[in-house]
């Protein structure tokens, strides 16, 4: 899913897959890395939710708090500049990562940060767009989105 909300001459873009493609179910010990397409340099928000609905934001994180990535086409995440390592565990079911991207930094969101430097965030999914909505709204903050749903399943 993409949503562009963006007004610029060249809007800003982006977008999310996995380094399966189209192909979105993944085992119990798979490694899985995010590809982002993003058209311009751009402040990036990365937040997953696991099949329980709990989120944890990704990017920004404690090793690199600005979130500022140049525009590419399949930008890896994780990568040699993030903390972390995304290898399938339980809970399993169905969980979703969405990228944020804003030519400006994304305010910071209510949660506490873990061992590894990610964040566990306080708001569900609704919260987390209504305080980037009231963020845009005060600041002349522009955002585009994206999402893609994963498949998790224990070991066969």
């Amino acid at each position: 899913m993409v949503c562009n909300v963006a007004t610029a001459a060249e809007p800003l873009y982006v977008n999310i897959t996995t380094h399966l493609g189209d192909r979105q179910e993944f085992q119990a010990g798979d490694r899985v890395q995010f590809l982002l397409d993003l058209s311009q340099d751009a402040y990036i928000l990365l937040i997953y939710q696991d099949a329980r609905g709990a989120l944890t934001q990704m990017i920004p994180n404690r090793t690199d708090r600005s979130g500022f990535f140049k525009a590419a086409r399949y930008l890896g995440i994780p990568d040699a500049r993030t903390p972390f390592e995304f290898v399938v565990g339980p809970p399993f079911g169905t969980e979703i990562v969405w990228v944020y991207a804003a030519s400006q930094p994304f305010p910071e969101l209510e949660g506490a940060v873990l061992d590894n430097g990610l964040k566990r965030l306080i708001p569900s999914h609704d919260g987390l767009i209504a305080a980037l909505q009231s963020h845009a709204g005060k600041k002349d903050f522009q955002y585009v989105a994206a999402s893609v749903q994963l498949r998790t399943h224990p070991s066969k």
